[in-house]
């Protein structure tokens, strides 16, 4: 079907939507607000979601809704949109059933994470996976995300540094918090942004490999820039000490290397393993460790050496670090020492549980299961006895609304979203 003149319009709002979203989300944030971070940039993504949401009908008003396909055919065969229609109906549920319906469906004062905020993500994703058709459209999409990064990044490693402008009341040297306000939040932000970057600077090296003259230059000069933002982002999740992200990102450089070095043993000839192959894959997991891993990897690609067997040291490798981690977690074991270590340090605390914020996860979680196990109805001043107290192992206590219930089981988690 032709694509009409209102129905292209449409489309470039719509692609604008999810561009302007993935940019000025991440970077916003309001000093002369109260909550200076989530809120503020909630509000604009809220109004992301509105306005592409009117553009949508408009367009579908004018064209119909195409999906290429029969509708059920189309849900089953597009990954994530059942589990994610799913999600928004277990949202919907909830908040319906809430002990805090209001709160629950707007969000709370401190962070806005409520079911309307909920609905404003989804509505982005349907949006971006019903319009985004055309590879350069994708293309853009991530050459928005990564130079977005940028700045972020550079801006916690100023607060790093102690240059910092702005007065924040916590110590931002120390964890830096950047544009998200939080350690966690950015790092965990910079850690999806990572990957996208590693595979853009392996993209552009091969390019530069093979072009030349004005082309091979203009690739050299995309690599640099993508070169310095993965080396920016790496610095600023290095900075934060976040634990959590910090093993994510080397779960996900994990299964990063490991598709690449299978992408490379299917180059090489078939067949399995022999003993010689396998002696070499178990002596390049040790001789690499004090030479630099990810250095002899590379080194190993560039000689296009070992296509057959890298694979397994790259398992190797993995098995040691899990050790090490679990070791490193474990009191009175010759590791101790590498634990006051800047930085490092804080990967022995991955299993902490007796203070910091491993406690306090602990003391959410003890709650939580008093709350799923049988008890008492809640009371209310104003709703009195829950009269859904039998089935709210099942339907939950609504978003944002599980400071309430946890308060006679002596703990409060403050803003939740279970």
């Amino acid at each position: 079907m032709r694509e009409s003149k209102i129905g292209a319009i449409c489309e470039k709002i719509l692609e604008a939507g999810w561009l302007i979203a993935a940019t000025v989300v991440p970077l916003f944030f309001n000093i002369y607000s109260q909550r200076v971070f989530e809120p503020d940039k909630l509000s604009i993504l809220r109004s992301i979601a509105l306005t592409m949401v009117a553009v949508w009908i408009i367009k579908l008003a004018d064209e119909g809704l195409h999906l290429g396909k029969p509708l059920t055919q189309w849900l089953k065969e597009t990954p994530l949109v059942i589990p994610t229609l799913l999600l928004a109906g277990v949202y919907l549920l909830s908040t319906a059933t809430s002990i805090s319906p209001r709160i629950s469906f707007w969000g709370s004062y401190q962070r806005l994470q409520g079911t309307y905020t909920t609905l404003s993500y989804l509505v982005i994703f349907f949006m971006t996976l019903l319009h985004l058709k055309r590879r350069e459209q994708l293309e853009r999409l991530i050459t928005i995300v990564i130079l977005t990064s940028i700045p972020i990044s550079i801006y916690g490693i100023v607060q790093h540094l102690g240059k910092d402008p702005l007065p924040w009341g916590g110590d931002v040297t120390k964890r830096v918090a950047s544009n998200m306000g939080n350690a966690i939040f950015v790092a965990a932000y910079l850690i999806m942004v990572f990957f996208l970057t590693l595979e853009r600077v392996i993209q552009s090296m091969g390019l530069i490999v093979r072009e030349e003259g004005p082309r091979g230059t203009l690739e050299a000069i995309a690599g640099g820039v993508y070169l310095f933002a993965l080396i920016v982002q790496i610095m600023c999740i290095f900075f934060s000490q976040s634990r959590g992200p910090w093993v994510g990102l080397l779960g996900g450089l994990y299964a990063f290397m490991l598709i690449v070095l299978v992408a490379m043993r299917n180059q090489a000839k078939p067949g399995p393993l022999t003993k010689d192959e396998l002696g070499k894959a178990a002596a390049f997991s040790l001789i690499s460790i004090p030479v630099g891993i990810l250095p002899a990897y590379g080194l190993m690609a560039f000689l296009r050496k070992g296509f057959r067997w890298l694979w397994l040291s790259w398992v190797f490798h993995t098995i040691l670090g899990i050790l090490f981690l679990v070791v490193f977690n474990l009191p009175h074991t010759p590791l101790d020492p590498l634990k006051q270590l800047p930085y490092i340090g804080r990967l022995g605390q991955v299993f902490e549980i007796g203070g910091g914020t491993g406690k306090v996860r602990v003391l959410i979680w003890e709650g939580a299961v008093k709350l799923i196990l049988p008890h008492q109805p809640l009371w209310s001043p104003t709703g009195g006895y829950d009269p859904l107290n039998p089935l709210r192992p099942l339907i939950g206590y609504g978003p944002l609304s599980s400071s309430s219930p946890t308060n006679p089981y002596g703990h409060q988690p403050g803003d939740m979203t279970h």
